[in-house]
């Protein structure tokens, strides 16, 4: 069984009943990434998960969350004071 094919039959209908049908796989990754970093996961056993190397998982696909933005935007106000 394809990846495409255990998406459109077992994950999207699922998603589509709590109303995230326009998750992604890639979306998908890239939450399990981030929220892995911000829980401390180890870096080599997200790669494992991901699929990636390291430089693609840590550097391209974490986003991070709006307390890390807000954080930095903090930062940045008390500099320019």
């Amino acid at each position: 069984m394809g990846r495409d094919n255990v998406w459109r039959r077992s994950i999207e209908p699922k998603l589509r009943e709590v109303g995230l049908e326009w998750a992604t796989f890639h979306v998908m990754r890239r939450t399990y990434i981030s929220l892995s970093r911000k829980a401390g996961v180890d870096p080599k056993v997200i790669v494992d998960q991901a699929g990636h190397d390291l430089d693609v998982s840590v550097n391209t696909h974490t986003v991070p969350d709006m307390v890390q933005k807000h954080g930095a935007a903090r930062l940045e106000q008390h500099i320019l004071n």
